[in-house]
Order: C-alpha cells, then sequence, then structure tokens
C-alpha cells in the first residue's frame, strides 16, 4: 500500500492527537506532505490555533485557567478578533480615572498598568471584552521611594528600582504584583551598582538585564548569581530582550561619522554579536531615547516556510539625536546583515560603512513630528504632534490568509513596514516596503492605521498585546484604548 493509502486509513483521532505535540512550522510542514494531512489541519480547530498563535507570536495563557481542549474554538474565535481588530484598528476607547499623582514612573505588560508616584504603587487590569476580564484597580504604600521598574505578569513579578541617597546606592527588589510581599522564588535583593540617571530593566524568564552607565549587567534573579558585565564606555540608548536567548543594546561609538553599536549576550553572558553601523551624518550629542525589537517583515512565503528567522529585521528607533535630518527616525536591519559582520571570535566592535549596511536593504525612515514612540511586538505605534495628536499604529504582522498553499493562495496583500510620509500638514502618501524593501506609493484610502485622539499633549503612550494606553497631560485621567 502506498504512504498517501497508509495515511489514508488512520484513525482520525490518532492524527489529532499527534497534532497536539506539533508546534506551528511542523504542522505548516505536515499541510505540505499531502492533501489528507492538509485537510485534517485545515478542518481541526485546534491545529488552525497553534499555527495562528505562532504566526502572531503569542503563546496560550488559557491552559491554566481551566477550560481545557472543548474551548478551543472559542479561543480561535477570540485570537481571529484580536488580529482584526488590530489590523483594522477597531478601537474601543474609555477613560479611566485613576486616583494618584503624575506618576514618577509607568510600565503596561499583558494588559496590567502600574504607575509609581513617590512611594505609592498603583496597579489597574485594564478590561477586556475579548477574554471576558473586568476592570480592577490596587495600590500598595511602599517603604521607598522607586526610581524605575519593570514587571512580568505571568510569574506575578515586580521589579522596583531603589537609590539609597545617602549612599549613593542602588539596588533591585523582587515583589509579587498581586501584594506587593517578597517574590518567594527571590533570592535576595540585588545591590545594582552606584546611583546614576540612566538606567534599564529587561526581564525574560529566570534572567534579568539591568543598564545602569556605563555597564550593563546580567542576572539570574532567583539565585542572585551575575552572569555578566559588560562595560560601556559610552552612553547606551537602551537594551531590549528580543528572544530568549539574545540581549540587544545601542550605544554610540567613536568614529568620523556617528556610529551605532548593536551587541548581544546570552544568558550565560557569552558575547555573541557586536557589530558598529557608522551613520551618514555625525550626531551632535547622543539620543534621547530609544526603542528597538526583533520583527518580521516579510509576508509568508507561498511554499509554506514560516518567516521567523530569514525574514527578521531589528527595527531600532532613536529620538533626539541632532542630524541633518528629522530628528526621529527608525532603522531597519535585517537580522541576516548584523550575522553576516557578527563574530564570536571578535572581541571589539567593528566599523561598517553604511553604504555596506545601505547595500544590504537597510533602511533609515525618518519620522516627522513625532512627540510619542513606543515599538511593542510585531507593531509600533507613535504620537504625532498638530492640531490634534494622531496615533499611528504600524504593523508589522504577516498577512494570515495568503499562507500556506501555494496552488489555492497568493500572496494578495504584500505588506510589510507601512509609514506615513508628510507634505506639510497633510497626509499625502504611504511608503511601503515590503520583504523585498521595494519603495510603493499607495493611495490616501490606506491610512485607516491612524486614529485620531482630543488630546493635544498627550504626557505619554504604553503600548501591549491588546492596549493603546495615552495618559493625559491634565493629571489625573488617563485615556486608555483597546482592541
Amino acid at each position: 500500500m502506498s504512504a498517501l493509502g497508509d495515511l489514508a486509513s488512520f484513525p482520525t483521532e490518532t492524527l489529532l492527537q499527534i497534532f497536539e505535540y506539533l508546534d506551528g512550522r511542523d504542522l505548516v510542514r505536515c499541510q505540505r506532505v499531502c492533501k489528507a494531512l492538509r485537510h485534517h489541519i485545515d478542518q481541526c480547530s485546534a491545529t488552525q490555533y497553534v499555527i495562528r498563535l505562532a504566526m502572531c507570536g503569542y503563546t496560550d495563557g488559557t491552559q491554566s485557567q481551566g477550560g481545557g481542549f472543548s474551548l478551543i474554538g472559542a479561543r480561535l474565535n477570540a485570537l481571529e478578533e484580536h488580529i482584526n481588530r488590530w489590523k483594522y484598528l477597531n478601537w474601543e476607547e474609555q477613560r479611566i480615572e485613576i486616583p494618584t499623582r503624575i506618576p514618577d514612573c509607568e510600565v503596561l505588560v499583558g494588559g496590567i498598568y502600574v504607575l509609581i508616584s513617590q512611594t505609592i504603587i498603583t496597579c489597574v487590569q485594564l478590561p477586556s471584552k475579548i477574554r471576558h476580564i473586568p476592570l480592577r484597580a490596587w495600590s500598595f504604600e511602599n517603604d521607598f521611594t522607586v526610581t524605575a521598574l519593570a514587571m512580568d505578569p505571568s510569574q506575578d513579578l515586580l521589579v522596583l528600582l531603589e537609590i539609597r541617597q545617602e549612599s549613593e546606592v542602588s539596588y533591585l527588589h523582587f515583589r509579587t504584583l498581586s501584594d506587593n510581599t517578597r517574590h518567594p522564588r527571590v533570592f535576595a535583593t540585588i545591590p545594582s551598582g552606584r546611583y546614576v540617571r540612566s538606567h534599564d530593566i529587561m526581564i525574560v524568564g529566570d534572567t534579568i538585564a539591568f543598564h545602569q552607565y556605563p555597564s550593563t549587567f546580567t542576572w539570574n534573579w532567583c539565585t542572585g548569581t551575575l552572569l555578566s558585565e559588560e562595560f560601556l564606555d559610552t552612553h547606551l540608548g537602551g537594551i531590549r530582550w528580543i528572544g530568549p536567548k539574545k540581549l540587544l543594546g545601542c550605544r554610540w561609538g567613536e568614529g568620523p561619522s556617528g556610529a551605532l553599536v548593536v551587541f548581544g549576550l546570552d544568558q550565560d553572558g557569552n558575547r555573541r554579536e557586536i557589530v558598529a553601523l557608522d551613520l551618514p551624518v555625525r550626531p551632535s550629542s547622543a539620543p534621547r531615547s530609544f526603542s528597538c525589537f526583533l520583527g518580521q517583515l516579510a509576508v509568508p512565503h507561498p511554499s509554506g516556510v514560516l518567516p521567523f528567522d530569514s525574514s527578521s529585521v531589528y527595527i531600532i528607533h532613536l529620538s533626539g539625536v541632532d542630524f541633518r535630518m528629522p530628528q526621529d527616525f527608525d532603522l531597519v536591519i535585517p537580522v541576516s546583515t548584523i550575522e553576516r559582520y557578527a563574530s564570536d571570535r571578535y572581541d571589539g566592535p567593528f566599523s561598517v560603512p553604511w553604504d555596506v549596511w545601505a547595500s544590504e536593504n537597510t533602511r533609515v525612515v525618518p519620522h516627522s513630528r513625532c512627540r510619542q514612540h513606543r515599538i511593542f511586538r510585531n507593531r509600533t505605534v507613535r504620537v504625532e504632534a498638530g492640531a490634534q495628536s494622531r496615533i499611528k499604529v504600524l504593523d508589522f504582522t504577516p498577512n494570515l490568509s495568503v499562507w500556506p498553499d501555494s496552488s489555492h493562495h497568493r500572496p494578495s496583500d504584500a505588506r510589510g513596514v507601512c509609514y506615513t510620509k508628510f507634505v506639510g500638514r497633510s497626509e499625502s502618501a504611504i511608503d511601503v516596503y515590503p520583504e523585498t524593501f521595494a519603495r510603493t506609493n499607495l493611495p490616501y484610502h490606506e491610512s485607516h492605521r491612524i486614529l485620531e485622539t482630543p488630546l493635544r499633549e498627550p504626557r505619554s503612550v504604553q503600548v501591549d498585546d491588546e492596549n493603546i494606553v495615552i495618559a493625559d497631560v491634565s493629571f489625573p485621567s488617563w485615556r486608555g484604548g483597546r482592541f
């Protein structure tokens, strides 16, 4: 009997049990084996749910909440609704009154919005109609003044930075997000160095990265083990975890032109890559702010190959740099370009001329009148100045409807990165950078990614999977929107 015949006679229940152990990549590969497998995968809500989760970069957080396999159809429908709300900017706006002063620091992760004003910690669980989550708020009185914070709601983890003025020493405290007590998994409070004004904290799993000029430290926060210390003799704009084994940071190096240095560390503290990019003009100062993420530019290939690796790009946003160009811009750098010039054996940064990077499809995308900017997962959100603020959501998510079989689907929407360009105060066109970075102008009606808000001068903008939260200048009101 042929292999196809063997597969056709295979019990459907057994196939579905096998599918439960496969991830999104493997399921797509199975679809390409034969029509029988493709039919089973296409008709199964569970496999479609896994595939769509993988493409969006999400994980299923409902297992710990109960419900089981019988709710998989509802979860798939909720995911599709979530995707469509981002795609078409189906914006549900509401105003949340938070009785607190203008916060010293704030963060939004996983639908939890935390604001700290002096010693008062205020937490808000933002509501979600899709996931049936109600609005809830709670607060704590802290025993020290918090200078910076980070959190991971999936671990019930809240990290607070304390700076003791008398000794000029800073400490990282690890608390529970639910009741602000010491986290049960933490070994000890970590002394993080002497007092400085520049700091950045990032968490991934058991590892925490903390930058405090001029060094970047990585610890296992559960054991208190110092994994690495990266000394940076120049200004660092920020650090970001871009994967379970990779830390990305940017700083300004020396050279005839401004140099943007990208380095990577794994969780064991080993250097993975360090590359310097010579910018076309020298800045007069280091950037005021920095953000970056590992994005997916390409639409899925008709062959069914998931675009997770070869088409990945670093999106690095820089603000407040005095170039002879707009002060806010994005660098779009293919991962393959960085890895081509990276070396595990090289101990120091080496310079790569800008024209070499440009030939590798790196792009500088300027922004005009950018007031606030946040990057999260596959989208970047900007608040533009003007008569009233305009929220621009630039979506990097691949089109889900075009894959994985070339015989039935063709890429109908080869969109990659969409940026709005301006002529004066009027919007004229959108520059589109698909997988090949080919530049194309689209008509005005494609500007549905733009949201209008009556806020003239928003104080801050925060973004996560489902929310855009814009803080008013006139405290204590925060305007929140959810997709």
